[in-house]
């Protein structure tokens, strides 16, 4: 025992330094199967995305929200809070909060489909905001975003900044 003494302090940081490796692979989740047939390319899936918006004759369908698993959304709406964190400017007291909520699509192709969420919020603080967005369920893609706001009051303390 004695001759392992001075080595004791090396066995347990290799010890504790390999358990500090292997210790994330306990949180990754193991990768989901592709689907049968061919995944739609990130620019496949833009396209798709902007054909429906420009096709009447193809509308998006309804999406049965149930459909949609909570950890798709909930990484979904990271994307838009980091998005309105970018964007919005407006400091002030939420003094109206408007109509606010989420729309499940599906938009289909030759190819494929893909999953859209549609993310909108109109809110009254120093500023009138109105904020809409949609994103893709599965790839967190950005398809379209609108922000619009005018400052209904405190403008001067806005004078010089950009959102």
């Amino acid at each position: 025992m004695s001759r392992l003494k001075p080595a004791l302090p090396w066995l347990v940081t290799a010890l504790l330094l390999t358990a500090c490796l292997i210790m994330p692979l306990l949180f990754v989740s193991p990768s989901e199967p592709e689907p049968d047939g061919e995944a739609l390319t990130p620019a496949e899936r833009a396209e798709l995305y902007h054909l429906h918006t420009e096709d009447e004759a193809h509308p998006f369908e309804r999406l049965d929200e149930s459909s949609v698993e909570s950890a798709d959304v909930a990484e979904c709406m990271r994307v838009v809070n980091a998005a309105v964190d970018g964007l919005v400017m407006d400091e002030g007291e939420t003094r109206v909060d408007g109509p606010a909520g989420m729309n499940f699509y599906t938009v289909s192709g030759e190819e494929g489909g893909i999953r859209v969420l549609e993310y909108y919020h109109e809110w009254t603080g120093d500023w009138h905001n109105w904020f809409t967005m949609h994103i893709d369920l599965d790839t967190r893609e950005i398809y379209y975003l609108y922000y619009s706001a005018s400052v209904q009051r405190n403008g001067e303390s806005y004078l010089g900044r950009a959102g």
